[in-house]
């Protein structure tokens, strides 16, 4: 069996890879940066507040000479969450920042913690401590908003958030037929148009979004949407066994059927996914013969939805494999929009 998953380090030679960062392709897997933490100083001079990430250019004083360095962290919804808003990064204010160091680009960091021009620390990712002072904003977010869900009695028909924004991952280690070979360029350059141009991954990967994502109840159907990496997700799930296809058209999302085994526990068979990578994180891919098998289970008080995902590929596993997270209520949210999309 080989480490991977859906929130996993990168294959090695994924690494060799050159890449420059830019604002349409910031898409990539985060193993790209080192363990070692830099810390830098200088002039704050440009903000990119956009998707798939936020791009931040520091000019820092390296010995007489003036250098820009890239300061990389989430996306604008994964910040707000935090506490985070646009209005706090103040082009021409000095600020410090530490980070982890890009392996091929010398000047260009995963931001950890940020200092601002007033003494105001922030913890741009979750699980970081101040660096710098006692206190700081932002780390793993607020916590969970509460509602009182059972005297609205909506059911699963909502929107379901987590309070610390993470992906979804399998196991470390999944039980791969072989070993499963990266995407390299092709895989690269794919995922930088879609993500530039707000466009979705597939099945099952899409369902590793860590941002909120609702139900929408049509009678014969219900309509999954939400966001992740800068797209759109807009999934159909059949409930009703009048008019389903016999043998529908393979599609990024699959043709997904459900059945309610009570009121508060809706089970899905997703087959008919064409979509090639198992690991979009990765690019490791999967065969035509994936099927994914969902169940959502609301708690009695109507607060907590827990989810539970089974991937049956026999070309690409030789078992099974399973993921589960559990999600709440999000009262007053709704799913995350696309910003700066390509035309």
């Amino acid at each position: 069996m080989y480490g991977t998953g859906l929130a996993a380090t990168l294959i090695s030679s994924v690494l060799a890879l050159p890449l420059v960062l830019t604002a349409a392709n910031a898409h990539h897997s985060f193993a790209i940066y080192t363990d070692e933490i830099t810390e830098i100083e200088g002039e704050l001079v440009d903000v990119h507040w956009g998707n798939p990430h936020i791009l931040l250019t520091v000019r820092v004083d390296e010995a007489g000479q003036e250098a820009d360095w890239m300061l990389e962290t989430g996306n604008p919804y994964v910040l707000q969450r935090r506490g985070l808003p646009r209005e706090l990064f103040r082009q021409g204010d000095r600020i410090r920042a530490a980070g982890r160091v890009h392996r091929a680009q010398a000047a260009q960091l995963w931001l950890h913690n940020l200092m601002l021009g007033d003494g105001q620390e922030l913890l741009m990712i979750a699980g970081v401590e101040p660096r710098w002072n006692d206190v700081a904003l932002g780390g793993d977010g607020s916590g969970v908003p509460v509602a009182d869900t059972a005297a609205q009695d909506r059911g699963l028909f909502r929107v379901w958030s987590r309070p610390v924004l993470r992906p979804i991952a399998f196991s470390e280690e999944l039980p791969y037929r072989q070993e499963p070979p990266s995407g390299g360029a092709e895989w690269l350059a794919r995922m930088d148009e879609l993500a530039a141009r707000c466009e979705s991954v597939g099945m099952p990967g899409v369902m590793a979004t860590p941002y909120p994502f609702e139900f929408r109840n049509h009678g014969a159907w219900i309509r999954l949407t939400g966001f992740s990496n800068n797209a759109v997700i807009d999934r159909t799930i059949h409930v009703s066994g009048a008019g389903l296809e016999a043998a529908p058209e393979p599609s990024r999302f699959g043709y997904s059927t459900g059945r309610w085994v009570t009121d508060n526990r809706l089970e899905v068979t997703t087959t008919r996914i064409d979509w090639p990578y198992f690991d979009d994180s990765l690019g490791i891919p999967q065969s035509d013969l994936i099927e994914a098998f969902e169940t959502f289970t609301l708690s009695d008080d109507q607060q907590r939805l827990d989810y539970e995902m089974i991937v049956t590929d026999p070309d690409t596993f030789t078992e099974t494999v399973t993921a589960v997270r559990t999600y709440w209520v999000a009262p007053g949210e709704s799913p995350a929009e696309p910003t700066h999309c390509a035309e």
